[in-house]
C-alpha cells in the first residue's frame, strides 16, 4: 500500500514544537517532495494556464490568451495557489464562449483581494513612502493597472523576485534628489508599458497550418538596440494570415534565437520587441537573430523604487568613425584582425603629411568634464630607426596627444582633454605624422576614432542604450509616447524589465526617470510610438538538413543561387563520368547550419570537417570539393566590386596573410587539406555554364598531338633560382612518349621565347609548367606571358593545365582584379585548370612541389588531377620544411578533372587496345596511319615498335633502344658478367615477350644458356617505361670472343 500525503504545514518543526508525532512523520516522510506556492514560481504561470486551457478544450472549445490576460495571471499572487488559478481560467473560458480568445475582462475581479490580513495601520498608503519593512515584505510584487479592457496591454512581464534589495532602496533614500512624495510627479507609478496598437483581426486560414511546421525566419541587425517585427511583416514572410501570426505571438511559439542561445522578447497583438545587439567581426557587420516555432521566453520583470525626475546628468557616450578604403593583408598576421584602413599619412609630405576627419558628438551634454580621443593607428614601414613613427592629434584644432613607436605595428593611442573643446555639431580630428625621429621615412595608416565624451541622457531615434555611470538616478528624455520600456540588457540575450519607473511630459515628448542598478550596467530605453525599427532583413528559411545526412557524397559543389543550376549540371555529369554521387551546397545553408546564420568562411572548414567524420563510409572513395564562384577577401565588399560569391579565406604566412581554399579542406588542421580542392572562379550563370563546358570538352575530346606535348617555360636564372635546372628536372621526369617544347628565357633572345611560347599555346598542350619570377599579371618581369596574352588565346579546344611555379600568379583574391590565373580560366581560349600560388613561393620549395606533382601524375598515374595535388602536397609536407607552402598553392578549375593524355598512356593496354586510343576511327581505316607497320610520325619506327618500346608515335621523338657497356658501377650486377646490354621497353605490357638472343655469326641466333646471367629491372618513374640491364658472359673457348646479341619481341 502507498500513501501520499500533502499539507501545507512545516512538519519537521512541528515534530520539534511537539504538535505532531514523530513516528507518524518518519512513516510519512519516505520520499519528501517540495512544491513551493505559485506566488513564488510565477514563471510556471504561462505553461499552467496553457496546459488548463487544452485540458477544457474539449467542454469550452479552443481557447487562448491575450497578452493583456496572460500579464494579468502573473502579476497576481495566488493565495488560492493552483487550483485558484485553474478555476479563474476556467470561469474565463465559461465567459468567452463566443470568443477564441481570452481577454482581461474574461478573467473578472480575480485579483481585487477580498480581505487584508493586515492591519490598517500597516498598509500602505497611496500618497506616502512605504516603509523599508513594507518594501523587503513586498519586494517580490509588481504593482499593474488600473487595465483598461478596451486596450488591453499586449506585453506580459514575468516577476522577478527580492530584487528591490535593502542596499538599492538604502542608495535612493540617502538621496536628497528625491522626493517623499510621489504625488509631486506628474505621472507616477506607470502601469506595465503596453505597446501601442490598434485593434485587428486579419481573416484566418480556414485549415490553418500549426506554427510547428512553419519556416524559421532569419532576421539581420546592424546595430545594438530594441527592434520590432509586426505580425504582418512575419506572415507574408511564412505565409500565413496576419491573425495566425498574431495569435502564435500571443500564446508565445515564437522562440528568439542568437549564436546558440534563446533570446527572450515581449510579445504584443501585433508583433513582437527583442533586443538585438551589433557585430564587428571582419567578415560580418549584421548579426542574426532567428525566430522559430518552438515555444519561447518571455522578457522578465523586476521592480524597483519610483524616483522623481532629474535634471542636468549625463553619461559616457562613444562615437566610433571609421572607413574602410585600403587592405593592407601583407602588414597582418592574423585572419581575424581588421586589415582594412582608412587613410595614410606620409610624414613630412607637404599635402599627405597631415589628414583631418569629421565626427559628430550624438547629445553632446553641457555638463563640464573630461573626453577622450582614441586614435587606432597602424605603422606601415620599418627601418633602422629604434622609433619610426610620431604623429600628433589635434581636436578642432587644439593638439591633444601624441604617439611615437617603432615598425610595423599597431599604435592605440588614448588623448584626454576637456569637454569644453568640442561644440554641437561637426567637429574635426586632425593628424600630423612628424618626420622627426630619425627615420628617412614614416608611413602611418589610420583606422579608426572612438570619441568618448560626456551624453545627456537623450533618445536618438526613440530610444537608447545607456549606462548608469554613478548616477543614482537618470531621466531619458525624448521619448515619443508614455508607453516606455526600460530593459536592462547587462545580458542582451535576456534583457530584463524594470517596472518602477516615473514618467512624465517633458519638453513636448515623454520623460521616463529609474534608478539603475550599478554604474556599468546597460539599459536599453524605449517606446512603443513611433515603433522601434525593423530588422533589416527578414526572410524565410527552410534548412538544408547538412547536418542530418548521411549519404556517400564524394563530390561536393559549395556555390550561391545564382550558379546553381549550372553547378548540378557539373555534379551531374561527374556522378555519371566517375560515378561519385555528388551534390551542390549552397552556401547560405553552410552558414545557416555551421555559423547559425553569421557570414562567417570558417563555417566552409567546419562543414566539410562534419561532412569527412559523418557522410558515408570513411574508407571509401576520396571527397572532391568544388567552390563555383569568386572569392576575395573583401568580405564586406568595401571596395563596392561585388565579386565576393564564395569568400577567401585568409592564412598566415611569412609575407602576410594570403588566400588559401586549401585551409578548407584542412579539416584536421595539420597543414594539408585532407580533401581534394578546387575553385571555378565564375560569377555570373553563364560564365559557370561555359566552364561546365569547358570540363566536359576537355575530357570527352578524341586524343591528339597536342595532350602529349607538355611546355617546359623558365625565367632568366638569377638570384632567385637556377630556374632552367629546374625546368629541366621536371622533364625528366616525362614520359618517352611526350613530345618536350622548351621555352627557357635568356637575356639576349629579343622576344623569341615569347612568341614561341604563345605559339606553342595556340596549337595546344596538355601541361605548360613555368619556373621564374612572376606577378599577378605576368610571368618574369620582362613578361614573358602576360593576361593580355591570355585573353588573345585561340586554343579553344586544346586548353592546357598551367602550373606555375612563381609568384603571386595565382592571387585571385585581390578585389576588382582578375590574376593571370584567373584570366587563364575565363578566357576564350586559356587554361582548363591553373594550379599556382597566391604569395611569395620560393623556387626551391616550389621545385619540391613540383616533382610530386609530376610523381603522381607520370609515374603513380594519378588520373584525377586534385588528387594528384594531394599527393604532392602529402608529400612535401613529411619534409617538414616550409610548412605554409602547401596551403598558399590553389587550384582554379575542377579538383576531379579527369588528365587527357596521361589515359592513353596506361601501360596494361593491349596494343590493339593502344591503338584504339591513340588514332581515332579515320586514322584506324589509313594503313599509312593506323596499321602495325605504319610509321606515321617518320622516325623510322612503326607502330609496333612504338608501343613495345614506350615511344609516341604521333611524335619524332627518336633515341637510342639498345645500349651496350662493359662495366656499371651504379648496380650490383653479378660477378660473372662480360657485358651489360640494357634497354628500355613498356612496362606492363600483356601480349608482348621481350627475348635477348645472341649469335656468333649473325646467321644462327639462339637462347643459348649460359650467355645470360642474369636481368634486372629499374622503373623508370615516368609512369610508363621501365629500364632492363641484362648481363652477358660470353662463352669459353671460341676461335673470338666476339658475340651479336640481338631483342626481339613477339606478340602472344
Amino acid at each position: 500500500m502507498r500513501v501520499v500525503a500533502a499539507t501545507n504545514r512545516d512538519l519537521a518543526a512541528m515534530v520539534q514544537a511537539g504538535s505532531f508525532r514523530a513516528d507518524l512523520f518518519y512513516r510519512l516522510a519516505g520520499f519528501v517532495i517540495v512544491l513551493p506556492p505559485l506566488r513564488t514560481r510565477l514563471d510556471d504561470v504561462p505553461a499552467l494556464a496553457g496546459q488548463f486551457l487544452r485540458q477544457m478544450r474539449t467542454s469550452y472549445g479552443e481557447k487562448r490568451l491575450a497578452s493583456a490576460a496572460l500579464q494579468r495571471l502573473q502579476t497576481y499572487q495566488w493565495p488560492g495557489n493552483v487550483r485558484e488559478l485553474r478555476n479563474v481560467l476556467e470561469r474565463a473560458a465559461i465567459l468567452s464562449l463566443q470568443e477564441p480568445e481570452i481577454l482581461p475582462a474574461h478573467l473578472g475581479n480575480f485579483d481585487v483581494p477580498l480581505f487584508d490580513s493586515r492591519s490598517s495601520s500597516e498598509r500602505i498608503d497611496i500618497g506616502g513612502e512605504p516603509t523599508l519593512d513594507e518594501i523587503e515584505r513586498n519586494s517580490h510584487v509588481n504593482s499593474y493597472g488600473p487595465f483598461v479592457v478596451a486596450m488591453p496591454a499586449a506585453a506580459p512581464k514575468k516577476t522577478a523576485r527580492g530584487l528591490a534589495s535593502r542596499a538599492a532602496y538604502e542608495r535612493v533614500a540617502r538621496s536628497s534628489s528625491f522626493s517623499t512624495d510621489r504625488r509631486e510627479v506628474a505621472a507616477t507609478t506607470a502601469p506595465a508599458p503596453q505597446p501601442d496598437r490598434t485593434p485587428f483581426r486579419a481573416a484566418r486560414k480556414t485549415d490553418p497550418t500549426p506554427p510547428s511546421e512553419w519556416p524559421s525566419v532569419k532576421m539581420t541587425v546592424h546595430r545594438d538596440g530594441v527592434y520590432f517585427v509586426s505580425a504582418t511583416s512575419l506572415a507574408a514572410v511564412v505565409k500565413q494570415s496576419e491573425a495566425d501570426v498574431a495569435d502564435a505571438i500571443t500564446s508565445m511559439q515564437p522562440s528568439i534565437e542568437n549564436r546558440g542561445r534563446t533570446c527572450s522578447f515581449i510579445p504584443a497583438e501585433q508583433g513582437l520587441y527583442f533586443y538585438g545587439e551589433a557585430i564587428d567581426e571582419p567578415w560580418a557587420t549584421n548579426n542574426v537573430y532567428w525566430i522559430r516555432w518552438t515555444g519561447g521566453r518571455m522578457v522578465s520583470s523586476v521592480g524597483g523604487i519610483f524616483p522623481v525626475p532629474v535634471e542636468n546628468t549625463s553619461f559616457t557616450g562613444t562615437v566610433h568613425i571609421e572607413e574602410n578604403r585600403y587592405a593592407t593583408p601583407a602588414l597582418a598576421t592574423d585572419p581575424t584582425s581588421d586589415y582594412w584602413y582608412w587613410d595614410y599619412c606620409i610624414a613630412g609630405d607637404p599635402t599627405l603629411g597631415s589628414k583631418s576627419y569629421p565626427i559628430v558628438p550624438l547629445g553632446l551634454s553641457p555638463n563640464a568634464g573630461t573626453a577622450e580621443l582614441v586614435a587606432h593607428l597602424q605603422g606601415g614601414s620599418d627601418t633602422a630607426s629604434p622609433a619610426d613613427h610620431h604623429v600628433t592629434l589635434h581636436v578642432n584644432g587644439t593638439e591633444v596627444g601624441e604617439a611615437a613607436w617603432d615598425g610595423i605595428t599597431v599604435m592605440v593611442t588614448t588623448c584626454r582633454f576637456n569637454r569644453a573643446l568640442l561644440v554641437h555639431g561637426t567637429n574635426t580630428i586632425t593628424i600630423t605624422a612628424l618626420l622627426d625621429s630619425g627615420a628617412p621615412y614614416s608611413v602611418v595608416y589610420v583606422d579608426a576614432f572612438d570619441l568618448l565624451h560626456p551624453r545627456a541622457y537623450k533618445t536618438e531615434d526613440n530610444q537608447l542604450v545607456l549606462s548608469g555611470d554613478g548616477n543614482p538616478a537618470v531621466s531619458v528624455q525624448g521619448l515619443g509616447s508614455s508607453n516606455i520600456w526600460v530593459l536592462n540588457v547587462a545580458d542582451p540575450a535576456e534583457p530584463v524589465s524594470l517596472t518602477g519607473y516615473t514618467v512624465d511630459e517633458y519638453e513636448g515628448a515623454y520623460r521616463v526617470t529609474f534608478a539603475p542598478l550599478r554604474a556599468s550596467t546597460r539599459y536599453c530605453v524605449f517606446a512603443t510610438t513611433p515603433p522601434p525599427p525593423s530588422p533589416a532583413s527578414l526572410t524565410a528559411r527552410t534548412p538544408a538538413n547538412l547536418r542530418s545526412q548521411s549519404d556517400p557524397v564524394r563530390y561536393i559543389v559549395i556555390t550561391t543561387p545564382e550558379l546553381a543550376a549550372a553547378c548540378q549540371d557539373l555534379a551531374d555529369y561527374r556522378e555519371a563520368s566517375l560515378d561519385r554521387k555528388g551534390q551542390v551546397v549552397l552556401l547560405e545553408d553552410i552558414y545557416d547550419e555551421f555559423a547559425d546564420g553569421i557570414a562567417n568562411p570558417a563555417a566552409i572548414r567546419l562543414f566539410l570537417a562534419f561532412v569527412a567524420e559523418n557522410w558515408g563510409p570513411r574508407s571509401s572513395s576520396p571527397y572532391h570539393v568544388v567552390l563555383c564562384g569568386e572569392g576575395t577577401f573583401d568580405y564586406l565588399d568595401h571596395m563596392g566590386t561585388g565579386d565576393n560569391a564564395i569568400p577567401a579565406m585568409m592564412v598566415p604566412t611569412p609575407y602576410g596573410l594570403c588566400a588559401s581554399d586549401g585551409w578548407y579542406a584542412d579539416v584536421d588542421e595539420d597543414g594539408t587539406p585532407d580533401m581534394a580542392i578546387g575553385r571555378i572562379p565564375a560569377l555570373t550563370h553563364a560564365e559557370m555554364t561555359n566552364q561546365v563546358a569547358r570540363i566536359i570538352q576537355y575530357e570527352t575530346s578524341e586524343g591528339g598531338e597536342w595532350k602529349q606535348s607538355v611546355l617546359l617555360a623558365a625565367d632568366n636564372p638569377d638570384g632567385g633560382g637556377s630556374f632552367h635546372a629546374s625546368s629541366d628536372r621536371i622533364g625528366a621526369l616525362l614520359p618517352r612518349d611526350y613530345m618536350v617544347s622548351r621555352h627557357h628565357m635568356n637575356p639576349n633572345d629579343g622576344g623569341t621565347t615569347r612568341a614561341g611560347l604563345i605559339a606553342a599555346l595556340g596549337r595546344g598542350a596538355l601541361i605548360l609548367n613555368y619556373f621564374g619570377h612572376g606577378g599577378m599579371d605576368r610571368m618574369a618581369q620582362e613578361g614573358l606571358f602576360r593576361t593580355t596574352d591570355a585573353l588573345a588565346l585561340t586554343n579553344l579546344n586544346r586548353r592546357p593545365i598551367v602550373v606555375s611555379l612563381s609568384c603571386s600568379l595565382g592571387q585571385f583574391a585581390l578585389p576588382g582584379y582578375d590574376c593571370l590565373a584567373e584570366a587563364l580560366m575565363l578566357a576564350n581560349g586559356g587554361a582548363v585548370a591553373v594550379w599556382a600560388p597566391t604569395t611569395v613561393a620560393y623556387n626551391r620549395e616550389s621545385g619540391k612541389l613540383a616533382d610530386g606533382l609530376y610523381r603522381a601524375v607520370f609515374r603513380d598515374q594519378e588520373p584525377l588531377l586534385g588528387e594528384a595535388i594531394q599527393s604532392a602536397t602529402k608529400s612535401y609536407a613529411r619534409d617538414k620544411t616550409a610548412m605554409e607552402v602547401p596551403m598558399i598553392y590553389n587550384l582554379l578549375g575542377d579538383p576531379a578533372l579527369q588528365l587527357g593524355g596521361t589515359a592513353s598512356l596506361g601501360t596494361d593496354n593491349a596494343f590493339d587496345d593502344w591503338k584504339q586510343e591513340l588514332f581515332s576511327d579515320a586514322e584506324l581505316g589509313d594503313p599509312d596511319v593506323g596499321s602495325d607497320e605504319a610509321d606515321p610520325d617518320g622516325d623510322g619506327r612503326n607502330n609496333f615498335e612504338e608501343y613495345a618500346f614506350g615511344w609516341n608515335p604521333r611524335v619524332a621523338d627518336g633515341g637510342d633502344d639498345l645500349i651496350v657497356i662493359t662495366r656499371d658501377p651504379s648496380s650490383q650486377p653479378p660477378d660473372n658478367y662480360d657485358v651489360v646490354f640494357r634497354y628500355s621497353r613498356r612496362r606492363d605490357t600483356p601480349d608482348l615477350t621481350f627475348t635477348v638472343e645472341s649469335s656468333k655469326d649473325v646467321a644462327t641466333w639462339l637462347d643459348e644458356p649460359g650467355v645470360i646471367t642474369g636481368t634486372d629491372i629499374t622503373d623508370d618513374g615516368n609512369g610508363v617505361s621501365e629500364t632492363v640491364s641484362v648481363y652477358v658472359s660470353i662463352p669459353s673457348g671460341r676461335v673470338t670472343n666476339r658475340l651479336f646479341l640481338r631483342l626481339r619481341v613477339s606478340r602472344d
